[in-house]
């Protein structure tokens, strides 16, 4: 499932990554906006809403997670679910400069400080391949790093006024397969678990 749209940063100016500093703080939230059949599935959703809670408790970062999820005819019977994320470029520099300030807060991301930069940064490349000058990011991780604040209104508004949506994220499980969407009783024989899938 190919939903990916690149967009390269429209800012001008210089970033001042420290006045990141003090919007840091906070939990994430994912907010599930489910489709025709997932809304009609209450079983599903709520299922769907359970991992997304679990999910929420693994990440400390500010930010709202939007998720459109379905459960849709995939037409492969190997194929439990697909998801997509949209993205984000940014010159690498840039990018780099925003991850290392998000990780100087945590003394397990240090590592991240020694990311070379463009000009430092070598590779060796087969011959009908080039380097690009943008490092790419999930729009949710673009988020995560700040970037809500240097785009008037937040990404999310960002993304509804060119396409329409605030969507992070696009997840589909296959009505293809029989679920169980309520493994607190264990799992029935020859169903999968929804909930442990999302």
């Amino acid at each position: 499932m190919e939903q990916q749209i690149f967009i390269k940063r429209i800012l001008s100016g210089a970033i001042v990554l420290s006045v990141l500093a003090p919007l840091r703080g906070g939990a994430v939230e994912i907010v599930i906006n489910p489709g025709a059949a997932l809304s009609a599935n209450l079983p599903a959703l709520n299922a769907f809403n359970r991992a997304a809670a679990l999910w929420e408790s693994k990440f400390s970062d500010p930010v709202t997670v939007n998720i459109n999820a379905d459960l849709v005819s995939l037409g492969n019977p190997l194929t439990i679910g697909q998801a997509g994320s949209f993205y984000l470029g940014d010159d690498f520099d840039l990018g780099r400069g925003m991850l290392i300030a998000d990780a100087a807060d945590e003394a397990s991301n240090g590592i991240v400080g020694f990311l070379p930069t463009a000009a430092q940064f070598t590779a060796t490349l087969p011959a009908e391949f080039t380097l690009g000058s943008d490092l790419f990011f999930t729009k949710a991780n673009a988020k995560a790093l700040g970037y809500d604040v240097l785009v008037p209104g937040g990404l999310d508004a960002f993304f509804f006024s060119l396409f329409g949506t605030t969507s992070d994220a696009v997840i589909q499980f296959n009505t293809g397969f029989s679920f169980d969407y309520d493994n607190s009783d264990g799992v029935g024989a020859g169903l999968v678990d929804f909930e442990s899938v999302a």
